[in-house]
């Protein structure tokens, strides 16, 4: 007898191919403008005294981490990066630059950003998180203390000089954080899916392989929930026909085909997720629910089709083939009874029982016993 669904399949290939990261040939752009696009990434992140990760940053914590990206190493504090011997003090500002403040009390380094042009600076504010603010604003205009540049600044290098191999693992954890349970994956994450475009267009022949696994783990999950929400669509539609309106013709009989096929493509999709534990949870979240109102309904579809070919052998007068079909489907109706009751042990009232369509089964199954009886 069927086993109700448990353990998911392996398959070997991926459906959506357009999120698989290519190598391209290096292109140049600036450090300035690299740290810019890094910088912005993380705008909204939350600020946290001390903090020197996405999950929380300082002010001197964000530049650290943002310069570190683009291959700089800056000191921890802002004290330290203001008196660095490797910084310079400039009076034309440019993007790139760190731009500094102090209390309004004493002329000491308090608080710095990462100057972004038209005199607005990115910084961690510890009311707002990484944001965006102008030095025209009285707050930091009274505030401002000086600009500083690294000595690497104007040089031109090239876009792989960002830490690749860093940004890709850390969109790799971003994804396993967002989609760790069932009830978080509604949708392609938005802000994700950019900052994964970002560094998939910075790809080169040069780029470490490491950075390209980490990239294609991330890539596996953005296809897991496109092809899971559109699997999720035809089983809206499936259970509508097939279980809750309980119809039963040639019609739902091709859908019941399609969905099965359907499904086997998600599954294929799915398994190619990296790790067992974020697998289940999108197997959990997609492949299951399909996988169980296909199994509602399996031998209900196995009954029509066979009463469709018992009619055939009665209409070709062929009495002996269709009592034969008739004593197949006298079993085929017991295991359809027992897959519903071991379906419903495993999980719980979702193997529902169709007698609307079983009683169509009963009328035309009537109707065969009497002509065979009239052959």
């Amino acid at each position: 007898m069927k086993r109700p669904i448990i353990a998911l399949g392996v398959a070997s290939s991926l459906l959506f191919g357009s999120f698989i990261p290519t190598v391209t040939q290096a292109s140049s752009v600036s450090y300035e403008n690299s740290l810019i696009n890094i910088s912005k990434q993380y705008i909204g992140v939350p600020y946290k005294w001390g903090g020197t990760t996405p999950s929380g940053f300082d002010c001197s914590g964000f530049i650290q981490y943002v310069f570190n990206k683009v291959g700089i190493q800056l000191p921890r504090t802002t004290g330290e990066m203001f008196s660095s011997s490797k910084m310079t003090s400039v009076s034309k500002k440019q993007v790139g630059d760190i731009v500094f403040f102090a209390t309004t009390s004493k002329p000491t380094v308090s608080h710095a950003g990462i100057y972004i042009g038209n005199n607005q600076f990115i910084h961690a504010s510890s009311s707002r998180g990484i944001t965006i603010s102008s030095l025209s604003e009285s707050y930091w205009n009274s505030r401002y203390l000086g600009t500083k540049r690294h000595n690497a600044g104007g040089a031109v290098l090239a876009a792989s000089s960002e830490n690749l191999v860093q940004s890709s693992k850390e969109l790799w954890s971003k994804y396993e954080n967002r989609y760790s349970s069932v009830s978080n994956i509604n949708g392609q994450d938005q802000n994700l899916l950019k900052e994964y475009n970002s560094i998939k267009s910075k790809i080169t022949s040069s780029t470490p392989a490491e950075a390209n696994e980490f990239l294609l783990r991330s890539a596996r999950m953005i296809d897991s929930v496109k092809v899971g929400q559109e699997l999720d669509s035809k089983l809206n539609s499936f259970r509508q026909q097939l279980i809750n309106d309980q119809t039963m013709n040639p019609s739902t009989s091709a859908l019941y085909d399609q969905f099965s096929d359907d499904i086997r493509k998600a599954e294929s999709v799915v398994s190619r997720i990296y790790g067992p534990d974020n697998r289940k949870v999108f197997n959990d979240r997609f492949v299951t629910p399909a996988k169980i109102a296909k199994e509602t309904v399996i031998y209900e579809v196995s009954i029509y089709r066979l009463l469709d070919r018992i009619e055939g052998f009665v209409n070709a007068d062929n009495k002996q083939a269709a009592i034969e079909h008739f004593a197949m489907l006298e079993r085929l109706e017991k295991r359809a009874a027992s897959i519903k009751a071991d379906g419903n042990a495993l999980h719980s009232g979702q193997y529902q029982s169709l007698p609307k369509m079983n009683q169509q089964f009963e009328t035309k199954k009537a109707e065969l016993n009497t002509r065979i009886n009239n052959m």
